[in-house]
């Protein structure tokens, strides 16, 4: 069980104890969006000093299985000071989803897909706009050009940021 350090209330069931809390982030093909968003949620942990308290995870839901990040998504990140050097893509699977304590959509459509799939597990699918209260999707930058790479880290990195502080205050971090 996972409580509230300030005043000892249960917050939320999760897998912390094993392993830290897990979180998987699903895109498409899981070698732009997910990776990039990976990646900027592990720095925003690290910075907090909690990177052992997060497992994070990515996958896609239609992933060239073994790929690497995509050169775009590789670029964007190392202008962040981030890399994505050793990433290969996964295909979600129902393993994934069950061993994740939260898991965050790049779409409304994918967090339906999931959810519509697995009714058990909807209560712990969100899309990443939604679970911070916003409106939209993160567009795929999929076959775009730099700007388009850049648009996709530039609404990750604010949007991952409202969900990191929600994350450390629901799961009590």
């Amino acid at each position: 069980m996972c409580y509230n350090k300030k005043d000892n209330t249960l917050v939320q069931m999760c897998q912390k104890e094993a392993g830290g809390l897990k979180i998987l982030l699903v895109c498409t093909g899981n070698t732009c969006r997910s990776p990039m968003a990976g990646a900027i949620l592990q720095q925003l942990a690290e910075r907090d000093s909690l990177g052992e308290a997060v497992n994070i995870s990515t996958a896609g839901i239609a992933a060239p299985i073994g790929s690497p990040a995509s050169r775009a998504a590789a670029d964007a990140m190392l202008r962040r000071g981030l890399a994505l050097t050793y990433h290969e893509a996964k295909q979600v699977g129902f393993d994934d989803l069950a061993q994740s304590d939260l898991i965050l959509t790049m779409t409304a459509s994918q967090q339906e897909m999931l959810a519509c799939g697995m009714p058990e597990l909807s209560g712990k699918i969100f899309s990443l706009a939604a679970f911070i209260g916003e409106q939209g999707d993160v567009v795929d930058p999929y076959g775009g050009g730099a700007p388009e790479y850049e648009a996709c880290a530039t609404l990750l990195a604010g949007w991952l940021s409202k969900a990191w502080d929600k994350i450390k205050a629901q799961y009590a971090l």
